[in-house]
Formats: structure tokens, sequence, C-alpha cells
């Protein structure tokens, strides 16, 4: 079986403020690199690649299609 641990509210408190200021530096980070030089599948490149379809949407560089026909079409006129 796994073994467990106490610790303090305050030391638990702390780590959970280190973890944000990290996870706000990792974003920081991912957007630098280029995509190419993260292994493609890895956890690393799935969050760089859902960042930048957050963006994306945000942004507006989307389209709604009505049918599948209409998507078809699009796809053909952008080559």
């Amino acid at each position: 079986m796994g073994k467990s641990a106490t610790i303090h509210i305050t030391t638990a408190k702390k780590l959970l403020s280190e973890l944000e200021e990290f996870e706000k530096l990792k974003v920081r980070i991912l957007k630098l690199i280029p995509e190419s030089m993260i292994p493609y599948g890895s956890t690393l490149w799935w969050e760089k690649s859902e960042m930048e379809a957050d963006e994306d949407i945000k942004s507006g560089r989307y389209a709604v299609y009505k049918n599948a026909d209409d998507l078809i079409k699009d796809l053909h006129q952008s080559k």
C-alpha cells in the first residue's frame, strides 16, 4: 500500500502558491518555444496546442459551418 504524509496547512498553502507561479512560468515558456521543438503528442505539445486553440477562439480565428458539405467546400478552397 502507499505511504501517506501529513503537512502543515501553512506549508500546503505555500506549496500551492509556488505551483501556481510555476504554472504561469510554464505557460510563458511554452509560448516562446516553437511547436516543432516539442515532442509530438507529448503532454507539453497538447498543452501548447490547446493554448493556441484558445487564443484562436478568443481572436475569432475560426469558422462555423452549417453542414459537412460547406466544410468540405471551404477546405478545397483553402488549397
